[in-house]
């Protein structure tokens, strides 16, 4: 496994050097339907009242996630809505009502102790997560009995038994600090969430995993260690926080690509952030419609963690963040190794993205059409030991079918290649695009 080393503030200066805000409502929410396995099905219509935590779409496929309101409004319209990765989806917008601060959603007793009850609630939450999985949160964190009895024919990996339960607490990239922030702040969430996960998944073992230098209580830790729970202290290095690797870290097995799924060597991975809202979800019995995300703007020396419901544009981001730079030269959603720049302050913030990030014109990397040199950087420090340098070229020039046969589909788009590449070719957006250009011709085929 290869990782990168590079040098950014310390974990524990960043959480608590910026307090959390909760922004006020908006006039409107854009909630999308699309899921990565499916689009959802409306359950409302144009014109109709719905109240903060109901279901608003969903699907007889267990796969797609139900979605949720996050206000209390009238729908005003149904239709395609750009997306933070520049396709139109179909969305929910809700216009938020006058009385919306007075609303609340009803709760409903629930037995926490039941696995089956908690399958339930975790699959009605809507809670989706930032890193890509092949399986929704509630069928990757479950058993394989629970999951037999929801679905007659589960696939394969499905069917296997989790071995391991992974909390995963490490930073997703450099400069992104939510989830270390969530576990300094969500103490009792977390505490509470773990033993509803080991009664979903039946795990023998659970592990929560956080970075070098991360500050955790006596009093945590005592309670972790009462619930069974294994600490795992791992270094602070780039791009040891995505799935794949954190879980090769502690397992000690290579999760198989290019499918990604760590079910397939008995583990199942959860982001503490998404942990945070299953606790919530199965403790009050509401569904979670809060999200929580970073924004930076380096050229004002902003680094805010905001509370947001979902489905808030852009635009009211910035609106109620008057410290942000008037005329940014770039938006970045999702972090600057990680995340895609944006082409419109019209986009949604959803649950797939955790950091906006605005630059200014002399703030911006721009990347160079110089062609490769062959220099081997990338090859390298790649984290899953492929070719870029190869895999790019393929993409530039169209040759998709050799870029699949050398693995394209293995890349994690960590963004390690654009990072140390010194011509400063567009390395991830290359090979993004080689991804999109033979999953479009599998569609069409």
């Amino acid at each position: 496994m290869k990782l990168l080393s590079i040098k950014h503030p310390s974990t524990s200066f960043q959480t608590s050097a910026s307090p959390q805000i909760n922004l006020p409502l908006p006039v409107r929410v854009v909630l999308p339907l699309v899921s990565p396995w499916g689009e959802a099905s409306p359950l409302v219509r144009k014109g109709d009242a719905v109240q903060i935590g109901q279901c608003i779409a969903k699907s007889d496929n267990l796969l797609i996630p139900q979605v949720r309101a996050s206000v209390s409004g009238t729908v005003k319209e149904i239709k395609a809505w750009p997306s933070h990765l520049g396709k139109e989806v179909l969305s929910i917008i809700i216009e938020v009502g006058a009385s919306e601060e007075e609303s609340t959603p009803s709760s409903q007793a629930t037995d926490s102790e039941d696995p089956e009850i908690i399958f339930q609630q975790v699959s009605s939450a809507g809670i989706c997560e930032v890193d890509p999985h092949p399986w929704p949160l509630a069928l990757r964190m479950a058993a394989p009995g629970l999951i037999e009895s929801a679905l007659p024919s589960p696939p394969d990996p499905l069917t296997k038994p989790i071995e391991t339960l992974i909390v995963n607490c490490m930073d997703r990239q450099p400069g992104v600090y939510l989830r270390s922030a969530t576990l300094t702040r969500h103490e009792e969430e977390i505490l509470a969430g773990i033993p509803f996960l080991q009664k979903l998944s039946s795990a023998p073992r659970s592990v929560l995993v956080i970075a070098q230098g991360q500050n955790l209580s006596g009093d945590f830790q005592g309670k972790l260690s009462a619930l069974g729970c294994e600490l795992i202290t791992c270094p602070n290095k780039y791009p040891l926080g995505l799935e794949p690797l954190i879980t090769q870290f502690v397992t000690k097995r290579e999760v198989p690509q290019p499918a990604n799924d760590t079910r397939m060597i008995g583990a199942a991975v959860l982001d503490v952030n998404a942990l945070v809202q299953v606790a919530k979800s199965i403790q009050t019995g509401i569904p979670s419609t809060e999200l929580a995300i970073q924004v930076d703007a380096p050229s004002v020396g902003l680094r805010q963690f905001v509370q947001v419901c979902r489905g808030l544009l852009l635009e009211d981001l910035i609106k109620n963040l008057p410290q942000l730079p008037a005329n940014p030269a770039k938006v970045i959603i999702g972090g600057i190794f990680l995340g895609h720049a944006q082409f419109s302050f019209q986009i949604p913030i959803t649950q797939q993205f955790d950091a906006v990030t605005f630059q200014t014109a002399g703030e911006v990397n721009r990347s160079s059409d110089e062609p490769c040199f062959n220099c081997g950087y990338c090859v390298r420090h790649c984290p899953m030991q492929l070719l870029p340098n190869e895999l790019g070229k393929y993409c530039e020039y169209g040759k998709f079918d050799d870029a699949e046969r050398n693995f394209l589909f293995h890349c994690i788009e960590c963004g390690v290649c654009a990072y140390v590449c010194p011509a400063k070719r567009p390395m991830v957006q290359l090979l993004r695009f080689g991804k999109q250009e033979l999953l479009a011709m599998r569609e069409a085929s």
